[in-house]
């Protein structure tokens, strides 16, 4: 015992790491996917808005210098200083006239200046930028100043975007291990959790044995899918259980059944032997032969719904006409019946296992001769897509509580007059597997005038 839960706990531990595993797995490979995105998005909104705020930079200017008038002694005025910014302006033929800085003031930042009215962007690694220490990127928008061609020039660093971009990079590097790491926790404990109560229904299932078939599985009250595994656990073993006593029955009431014509075959065998004469031999042949013949039926009956317990009854469908049926059943125990049988029936045609229905009308007709005071009705008709035969006879109606109990197997409702004219319960059941098995009904009720009534349903189609 101990060595299974050791190995039952190896077996949990193994679908814990393997669910731990993927989680951490597929929470990492998100992660490591959404940072690499996240990382190019921002540092390209970054430089989206160094590049927006140069431009706007320059275009101001520009629009501020195209009547003002430019001094090239004045090389440093306030209006081209901005936080972030480096801005001149340069004349057409590349000399710098005016800068924020005077370190600005020796060159063009840009070798190829904009035309005026048109703005040009070169991005950090542009050849067309003058060597910088720091990656930065060039706006130039071109203007005309008293009849002379000038270019205001806005030079804007992304060094720091990069930075940002980075410290955000190494923030996740960091940040990346420790929310797998949490996820991997998360779920070791949850999958852990949940298995655990696996475990408690399987050892609570593994400990119920065909004597105990009675007990029952705690259910969680979690209302989840642990929960209804535990109630169709139940379920099963509720059906198990039921099986198991069916069969129980089963066997108890066939070793019942056989009992009585054995012993009369023993009791029979003894007095035959013990006459030396022989003639016990001839006058006991007509008890013999009848508990013989009794015997071949209870045993072919109980083969038969072994079968259907087994696979279901197999049944081979062809046309059929069943009002024929009917008056071939009758009109083999009319001849050997002693009450009066009357017929009704309208011609039907459907595709039916012909010998199942004759045995179903066979065994309904027997059930009816032998409580019948003195009349028998059968009647054929059709009801819509349904075919509908009514045997009613003037003996005793069914109670109604019985009426469902009746069709099982070895149910007696006068146990000893049946038993004594040979009946062993199993006809109505095997009429009733029949019928189901050709996807009708049978059902015990009472007809309109107060005579006891059994109905039978076949599709016709």
């Amino acid at each position: 015992m101990l060595l299974m839960r050791m190995r039952a706990r190896m077996r949990r531990w193994g679908v814990r790491k393997r669910a731990t595993l993927v989680a951490a797995s597929v929470v990492l490979v998100a992660l490591l996917g959404g940072g690499a995105l996240l990382l190019v998005f921002l540092q390209q909104a970054l430089i989206n808005d160094a590049t927006n705020s140069a431009s706007t930079t320059a275009k101001d200017i520009a629009s501020r210098y195209d009547n003002q008038e430019i001094s090239p002694t004045d090389s440093l005025p306030k209006d081209l200083r901005h936080k972030g910014l480096e801005i001149q302006i340069v004349r057409a033929d590349g000399v710098v006239v005016a800068a924020g800085h005077a370190e600005y003031r020796t060159r063009s930042l840009v070798s190829t200046l904009a035309p005026p009215g048109k703005t040009v962007t070169y991005p950090a690694d542009s050849a067309q930028i003058s060597e910088h220490e720091d990656p930065s990127i060039v706006t130039s928008v071109g203007f005309v100043n008293h009849g002379m061609d000038y270019a205001v020039n806005v030079q804007a660093d992304v060094d720091v975007q990069t930075a940002s971009v980075r410290t955000a990079g190494l923030y996740l590097l960091v940040g990346f291990p420790v929310l797998v790491g949490l996820v991997a926790a998360v779920t070791w404990f949850l999958v852990g959790r949940a298995l655990r109560e696996v475990e408690r229904i399987r050892e609570q299932v593994d400990g119920v044995r065909r004597a105990s078939l009675s007990q029952r599985i705690g259910v969680p009250r979690t209302a989840d899918e642990i929960a209804r595994l535990a109630q169709t656990m139940n379920e099963m073993l509720a059906r198990l259980e039921e099986s198991d006593a069916a069969q129980r029955r089963f066997a108890a009431d066939a070793s019942h059944e056989l009992r009585s014509p054995l012993a009369t075959l023993g009791a029979t065998l003894e007095i035959a032997i013990a006459d030396t004469s022989g003639q016990t031999w001839r006058d006991m042949q007509p008890v013999l032969t009848s508990q013989t013949e009794r015997m071949k039926d209870l045993v072919d009956d109980l083969l038969v719904l072994a079968k259907a317990d087994d696979r279901g009854v197999q049944i081979r469908r062809t046309e059929q006409d069943l009002d024929d049926i009917v008056e071939t059943e009758v009109g083999r125990i009319r001849g050997a019946s002693v009450h009066t049988i009357v017929v009704r029936a309208v011609p039907i045609r459907l595709h039916c296992d012909g010998p199942r229905i004759e045995q179903v009308i066979s065994n309904l007709l027997d059930n009816a001769g032998r409580h019948a005071m003195s009349r028998i009705w059968v009647t054929v008709a059709a009801d819509g897509t349904t075919a509908v035969v009514d045997i009613d006879n003037d003996g005793p109606v069914v109670p109604v509580d019985e009426r469902t109990r009746i069709f099982e197997r070895f149910v007696r409702l006068d146990d000893s007059r049946s038993r004594g004219s040979g009946n062993s319960g199993l006809g109505l059941a095997i009429a009733t597997e029949y019928t189901r098995a050709h996807g009708g009904t049978l059902t015990a009720t009472e007809s309109p005038e107060g005579y006891c009534r059994f109905r039978l349903t076949l599709p016709i189609d």
